[in-house]
């Protein structure tokens, strides 16, 4: 059985992940749906939806919180942007003994050669190969490998690297091929090759272990998606 995670600000679910909680709704009735919300409330659609308010400006809080809560032994972390497949999640549910931890195929909702390239470096390079997954991947995680590791570092960003760099230590993780489609609203917004550039720095400055709220706040600004300073 698996336990969702899915950490909003301001009771905002995008259309891709409510997608996601519709089709868990409907065909996976022994999973449990953790919604945890920071600022203004959140009023879920569906009844099965647990919902946890708590005052933060921190993802991170959010996702140790869900953890707590989490009843089950397989943690999936859905990105409150993001959509996961039934194929996708009854894998998971099939394979449950011999997943340990790891993520979903990155694949963006837009079509363009960048962002394309973007998700071809997370899924081949940054993942496979170095074992960084970004929270857009939707990782799955054994909960007793999450305690054991102390879950999620409270960092304003980059906390899903500082997981995985733990999590790697202890096992290797699986890239599985079912996809977990992404919005580009920070690329459509900010532009795509401003937002690529920011995403460079900033994993530069991360690199260099300099403030994480200062990267937040360049991270958020103009948008604040995950966090409002």
């Amino acid at each position: 059985m698996i336990s969702i995670i899915i950490p909003i600000k301001d009771g905002h679910v995008s259309d891709l992940c409510q997608s996601t909680i519709d089709i868990v709704e409907e065909n996976i009735p022994t999973a449990q749906i953790i919604v945890v919300n920071s600022g203004k409330p959140f009023s879920p659609t569906k009844s099965r939806v647990l919902v946890s308010e708590i005052q933060t400006n921190s993802r991170a809080q959010r996702i140790n919180h869900g953890i707590d809560l989490a009843k089950n032994e397989m943690i999936i972390l859905l990105h409150p942007r993001s959509a996961l497949s039934l194929e996708g999640l009854n894998y998971i549910l099939s394979n449950e003994k011999e997943l340990t931890w790891g993520a979903f195929t990155h694949k963006f909702d837009k079509e363009n050669p960048l962002l394309k390239f973007t998700s071809w470096y997370s899924n081949n390079v940054r993942g496979k190969i170095r074992e960084i997954y970004y929270l857009d991947h939707c990782l799955y995680i054994k909960k007793d490998l999450l305690t054991k590791t102390g879950g999620l570092p409270d960092l304003d960003i980059f906390e899903d690297t500082a997981l995985c760099e733990r999590l790697r230590k202890e096992s290797s993780s699986k890239l599985l091929p079912f996809v977990s489609t992404t919005s580009a609203v920070r690329f459509s917004k900010n532009g795509m090759l401003r937002q690529s550039i920011l995403n460079q720095v900033l994993k530069l400055c991360y690199m260099l272990k300099l403030n994480n709220e200062q990267m937040n706040k360049v991270y958020e600004y103009g948008i604040e998606l995950n966090s409002k300073y």
